[in-house]
């Protein structure tokens, strides 16, 4: 097989492989002030095709309120197959 180009698992093998990444950030001045970031992607390997999985979301909040967003993306052999997002946000209910 030329350079760069993968070999695909044999016959009813797949290989499968995950990828995640996460960041928080909390304000010291206002600890109700909170942010969290991350990016799940797996990719997963046949030899009809490969499928990659890619995740990523968002919750901030304040004193105030939740805000959360997700969006997913699914693609087959490189071109997208399903696209979704969501939003959500909440107020914050102190008792």
């Amino acid at each position: 097989m030329p350079a760069g180009i993968a070999e695909r698992p044999a016959f009813g093998e797949s290989i499968v492989s995950r990828e995640a990444r996460s960041r928080y950030t909390v304000s010291r001045r206002d600890p109700a002030a909170a942010h969290l970031n991350a990016e799940h992607i797996c990719t997963i390997s046949r030899p009809e095709g490969e499928i990659r999985i890619e995740a990523n979301e968002s919750l901030a909040s304040d004193a105030h309120m939740f805000r959360f967003q997700s969006r997913v993306e699914i693609r087959v052999d490189g071109k997208v197959h399903f696209t979704r997002s969501w939003r959500a946000a909440r107020p914050r209910l102190l008792d």
